[in-house]
């Protein structure tokens, strides 16, 4: 194998990570050094601001409900979350109070921060911000699962299941390049 080039992967969530591409497309890292780079990360960085598709599964139907938008996060605990699918919803919280704006009905909803993180499904482990990236390295198994991404010469998949409490939840992360 020949070294084709190194590139900084920014992963679309609190982490970045730089990694090395080989000839023949594969990653040439490790877990354990992209856990490394997402825990150096997780200490150093103060926003970040991502697109997302969550996709949320009934555990009693097959249902899925699909959404997608733009986060904003700084931290320790303010962010803003605007929703476009599958409808219109900006979600805006200073880490005391949330406030959830959906124009079709011109209505506001007020609740607390701590309420709402309580029944949070938003990116599980990650919404809390402060020691993100330990909760994911506890809670969940780990697994690098090829290439995605294709924009911009693609990225790494990295599969997280859900251990313990969180074994219903599962996350799809893709480190753009």
């Amino acid at each position: 194998m020949t070294r084709a080039g190194a590139r900084c992967l920014a992963l679309g969530l609190i982490f970045s990570v730089c990694a090395v591409r080989w000839a023949g497309g594969a990653w040439a890292i490790s877990l354990a050094e992209l856990q490394d780079g997402m825990r150096k990360s997780d200490e150093s960085v103060g926003s970040v601001q991502f697109s997302f598709i969550q996709e949320t599964r009934s555990t009693l139907t097959s249902e899925v409900q699909v959404s997608s938008g733009t986060a904003y996060i700084r931290r320790p605990k303010q962010f803003r979350i605007e929703q476009v699918y599958p409808e219109r919803q900006i979600v805006v919280s200073d880490g005391k109070k949330l406030s959830i704006y959906t124009p079709r009905f011109k209505q506001v909803i007020e609740d607390s921060w701590k309420r709402w993180m309580s029944q949070n499904s938003f990116f599980p482990g990650l919404a809390g911000f402060s020691g993100a990236f330990e909760k994911l390295r506890v809670n969940y198994a780990w697994k690098i699962d090829g290439e995605c991404g294709a924009k911009d010469g693609g990225g790494i998949r990295v599969r997280l299941s859900g251990r313990g409490a969180e074994s219903e939840r599962g996350l799809e992360l893709c480190v753009d390049a």
